[in-house]
């Protein structure tokens, strides 16, 4: 993790440097180039498990491994469903997809069999 003093420094040097002044240097392309802004951004964030917790979505399952990604389904949906779950998300202020998973999970609570 960074100190404030290095965040201070970082931000000093940023609205400080004159960017026509920055020449040469080396130009990276394709894997290096991902190489190596990988490794300024795990710099930037403190280390690897801690850029993982800076982007990317979270994980909507709390059993799952950290690293390990939410299932994906597609469905087809008639059109009065489709904006059916639309007007209901508008009026809770959430997104679609929260609808679906939360009327899939108390459709498997109901027809779980025990």
């Amino acid at each position: 993790m960074r100190t404030e003093q290095e965040y201070a420094e970082l931000a000093e040097w940023a609205e400080t440097v004159d960017p026509a002044a920055i020449k040469g240097g080396t130009v990276r392309r394709g894997k290096a180039a991902a190489t190596h802004a990988r490794a300024l951004l795990e710099a930037a964030a403190g280390g690897p498990e801690q850029l993982r917790q800076a982007v990317g979505r979270p994980s909507i399952d709390p059993q799952a491994a950290p690293g390990q990604q939410s299932r994906v389904r597609h469905v087809r949906l008639a059109g009065a469903d489709d904006q059916a779950i639309d007007d209901i998300a508008a009026a809770q202020n959430r997104t679609p997809s929260a609808i679906i998973r939360d009327a899939v999970a108390e459709y498997v609570k109901a027809h779980k069999s025990a």
